[in-house]
């Protein structure tokens, strides 16, 4: 088994994304992994490639776009579809694949999944058992491509949030010894169109021909999107940042009459729910990531919108900035959020408004035991 498959194996794996929360969160702490769970359900290579951005980075250019971004397959044997807002012209022998019958996003009775969410998919093929796994399909019988669209919380900034038309990259992803994949080009690319964020992951087998790979990337081309049906998002991502070697991603999700925040890391999802409006007394939730020296604190709340900075005193007395973010109105009009991260062990929060006056306090953490240093 090499790293890819390995890779694959662990985050695809239910039980270990079922981490449990530290003893440091408070009690309404609650893991993401039910948020990822519905979407990890399905075929498992479908979903390895949908998710799979999060184990390699993107690469050298591979595959530009043609005519500016607007080319779509042409000639009698082109067909159009719509799925889930998305409409995309390709050749009509292909199949245009429902994420939700096909039960990538569980089971079809469940309704929409919370994002992110597979919400197309395209193969020669449309048995899952050819695309799910190639490798292993009767021989003759393994698609040459696939093609899968998700659908991500709204990007604010960094990479996703560019505008369509964009460009699939290459990943570099080590598929030569992959049981399902082998020997597998993989390409990604991520964009933000009509207030909707999406991620798409293409994979090529060695029997892919070039006509097959021109008519995959006419039909990326050919996408237009629409609105989301709730008119507007309903999840956003805020930000990401680093704490204990890890990389951390801060989600809003709004509905409900009140506000979750989740935070997610390479080794840990974690989440709370906050009434809305929020109020100047501060109940984060926290987590610990790293190991040893590494270690850090990561506590995160909803603040007040006319709270513009805040910081923390940590346990070892040093004085912590927190990052702020603005939560769209579409989501929580009002309420921001924001992130610290700090030495392990307790921390006492502040938040100022813009005159520099504290309006909102409160704490996180567990006083850490001091170790033993012998025996009494």
């Amino acid at each position: 088994m090499n790293d890819l498959e390995r890779d694959l194996r662990e985050l695809l794996d239910d039980d270990a994304r079922r981490v449990s929360t530290p003893v440091a969160a408070p009690e309404g702490l609650h893991r993401s992994a039910r948020r990822r769970q519905v979407l990890f359900a399905g075929v498992v290579g479908l979903a390895g490639i949908a998710i799979i951005a999060g184990i390699v980075a993107g690469a050298s250019l591979l595959l530009p776009l043609r005519n500016e971004g607007q080319p779509a397959v042409e000639g009698p044997k082109a067909t159009t579809g719509t799925m889930n807002g998305i409409t995309i012209t390709y050749p009509e022998s292909w199949q245009l694949i429902d994420p939700d019958t096909a039960a990538l996003n569980g089971s079809p009775t469940m309704g929409e999944s919370p994002l992110p969410r597979i919400v197309l998919a395209i193969a020669p093929t449309e048995k899952p058992e050819t695309f799910g796994c190639p490798g292993r399909a009767p021989e003759g019988q393994s698609s040459s491509f696939l093609m899968t669209i998700q659908e991500m919380p709204l990007a604010l900034d960094g990479p996703s949030s560019a505008p369509w038309p964009v460009d699939l990259r290459a990943m570099n992803v080590g598929a030569a010894e992959s049981a399902c994949y082998p020997n597998w080009e993989f390409l990604r690319a991520g964009w933000t169109a009509s207030n909707r964020t999406f991620e798409a992951r293409v994979g090529f087998s060695p029997d892919a021909t070039d006509e097959d790979r021109a008519a995959l990337e006419d039909a990326f081309a050919s996408m237009t999107f629409e609105p989301s049906k709730s008119g507007g998002p309903t999840s956003v991502t805020l930000g990401t940042g680093t704490a204990g070697g890890e990389q951390w991603t801060l989600t809003a999700n709004g509905g409900g009459g009140g506000i979750d925040l989740t935070l997610e890391a390479e080794s840990i999802g974690a989440g709370t729910s906050f009434f809305s409006p929020a109020t100047g007394h501060l109940v984060p939730g926290s987590t610990v990531l790293g190991e040893g020296s590494d270690r850090q604190l990561v506590a995160f709340a909803t603040i007040p919108t006319d709270v513009v900075r805040v910081d923390g005193t940590a346990a070892d007395g040093s004085l912590v900035d927190a990052e702020v973010f603005d939560i769209p109105n579409e989501i929580d009009p009002g309420s921001n959020a924001f992130v610290i991260v700090a030495p392990p062990g307790r921390i006492e929060l502040r938040g100022y408004d813009a005159s520099g006056n504290v309006v909102a306090r409160g704490s996180t953490g567990r006083t850490e035991a001091p170790s033993a240093t012998g025996s009494s």
